[in-house]
């Protein structure tokens, strides 16, 4: 039982880490280039640290199988990726 909550929290701190991380790197890289055109868009999505961390947990989730720091990762990261992907498109 203590492992499971162990790996609970562990998930989740990473979770929250990972997401944090992300929106703050999309906020500097946002004050860093203001101007918003498709083409800058396009660069800072495929350029950002969350479609990185989304690439390398999901190589090593597959590599390494269930692992709760990689999977909090992967999903805090997907999540701010998500987020600010939809808002550079749509603002």
């Amino acid at each position: 039982m203590l492992a499971l909550i162990l790996n609970i929290s562990v998930g989740l701190f990473s979770l929250l880490f990972s997401e944090w991380l992300v929106r703050n790197y999309e906020h500097y890289y946002r004050l860093r280039f203001p101007h918003k055109t498709l083409f800058n868009s396009i660069i800072s999505i495929f350029s950002s640290l969350g479609f990185f961390s989304i690439l390398s947990s999901a190589i090593l989730l597959y590599y390494f199988g269930p692992n709760s720091i990689l999977y909090g990762i992967f999903i805090g990261s997907g999540w701010a990726f998500l987020n600010n992907t939809v808002d550079s498109f749509f603002q």
